[in-house]
Order: structure tokens, then sequence, then C-alpha cells
């Protein structure tokens, strides 16, 4: 739906977007941190040196799976077991040693920014 040649979801956006001064897209947690007596541990890092260009991943074991085919009922098993064997290695690091998982080139895993519940 429009008015005047703008839709309602822009004039939302912007709406938004002129007051969300405070919304930082970088932050952690949603600016929630705990303090020290809560958590002493290092926090999570936030990546955001993205490539600059895709480079396709050489080693993709759930493709083996699926051999260029669709996902079925038959191969799903063997495809999400292949994903989750792909990611363990990572995601072991970043759960139980955040401080190696910091200081690392974090595999290739990237960010996501924060817009807010409120942004939207």
């Amino acid at each position: 739906m429009t008015k005047n040649g703008i839709s309602i979801l822009t004039s939302v956006l912007l709406i938004n977007v002129m007051f969300a001064k405070d919304i930082d897209p970088f932050a952690v947690n949603n600016g929630n941190i705990p303090t020290k007596s809560e958590y002493s541990k290092e926090l999570f890092k936030f990546n955001y040196n993205y490539p600059s260009e895709y480079k396709k991943p050489l080693n993709r074991p759930w493709f083996k799976v699926t051999n260029n085919k669709p996902l079925t009922k038959k191969n799903a098993y063997d495809y999400i077991m292949a994903l989750k064997q792909y990611v363990a290695p990572s995601m072991k690091t970043f759960i139980i040693n955040q401080n190696k998982w910091n200081k690392s080139s974090q595999k290739g895993w990237y960010s996501m920014l924060w817009a807010g519940e409120t942004y939207l």
C-alpha cells in the first residue's frame, strides 16, 4: 500500500531510522553486558571483517550427500550429520574456549549486525 508514492513500510523504516540514534549495530547481547561479578571471562568479539569477494568453499561434505540433487527425506539425516561434522570443530572452540575463539581468525565465521527488536 502506498500513499504519495511512499509505502507504509518505507515510512515506518524512515521513522525508526530517525529515532534510532542509540542503536549500535555492532552491539553484543543487545547491549546487555554482564558485570565482572556475573561473568568474569572474556566476552565474544564481533567479527565484521567480511571478505571483499566470495570464495566458494572447497570442502562441502553435505554436497557429497545430495550429489547435486534435491534434499529428500531419505538423505536428510546424512545431510544434517555432514553439516554438523563440518561446523563441530569451530563451534566447540566457540562454546568451550571463548578466549581461543576471540584470538583466532574465527575460521571464516562472521558476525551478523544487530538490528535490535525496536529497529523495525
